[in-house]
């Protein structure tokens, strides 16, 4: 099919798409254009031009009323020879599997990084207190409750989970201003820093990221503090 031909066809697939219900714009991209898609794989070469590269017909859909992409296929393979419509629902399906997926490995590593906390605090809490047993004994001998020996250990492991969540909420933050620049040394080129950044995002924090940092450091210093209470009245008891 010579350039006059396809040209001719592509206005009529153009004309007919504008018409379809759910579609709020349509936009023929030239030869140039098509090529330009592939530079960043190919190279920007006069190769290019030698290739049998598709012709491409861009269009935009009403998203409060999406047009029936079923039938515009049927329609467009019994007018059409040789047009296919590719909506990407395939590969958005796909992405959004693998994003499920790592979403999912995050927040079971988040939980076992918890546990581990918890464990951590209560062997510090065991030691503290095994350390220091003759100074509870006197405690208790002069008349100090266990809420009040209770509140002495929360209070050290408190300011403890607050430094402990500083930092990390800082190495987090630092670590998401750096990525978008590692990302683009480590990235490997234009075609997998975009892959990159299509998949993960740009790697930037917005407010409510920031947010989520300082309740990173509320969440840790309370979990110091309720773990090391619960631990210190068990080893009391059996003190008791």
């Amino acid at each position: 099919m010579n350039t006059a031909d396809i040209e001719k066809k592509m206005t009529l697939v153009s004309l007919f798409l504008a018409k379809q219900r759910g579609i709020t714009r349509v936009k023929p991209l030239t030869a140039d254009d098509s090529a330009k898609l592939l530079e960043p794989w190919l190279g920007s070469t006069a190769a290019l031009s030698a290739l049998p590269i598709p012709r491409l017909i861009a269009v935009e859909i009403d998203r409060s009323s999406p047009p029936d992409i079923g039938l515009i296929k049927n329609a467009l393979n019994q007018n059409f020879e040789g047009v296919t419509l590719d909506d990407h629902r395939r590969w958005q399906a796909e992405i959004r599997s693998i994003t499920r997926s790592a979403a999912l490995g995050g927040i079971a590593v988040l939980g076992l990084v918890a546990a581990a906390t918890i464990a951590a605090i209560i062997s510090a809490t065991r030691s503290a207190m095994a350390s220091n047993r003759e100074i509870i004994e006197v405690l208790h001998f002069v008349g100090a409750n266990e809420r009040f020996i209770s509140g002495e250990f929360e209070r050290h492991f408190l300011g403890l989970g607050v430094r402990a969540g500083l930092i990390g909420a800082v190495s987090a933050a630092v670590a998401f201003l750096l990525l978008p620049f590692a990302m683009h040394l480590l990235g490997g080129g234009v075609v997998t820093e975009a892959e990159t950044r299509r998949l993960l995002g740009s790697g930037e924090l917005d407010f409510g990221g920031y947010l989520l940092c300082v309740l990173v450091v509320i969440v840790v210093a309370g979990l110091c503090m309720i773990t090391s209470r619960l631990g210190v009245f068990r080893v009391l008891k059996s003190y008791a």
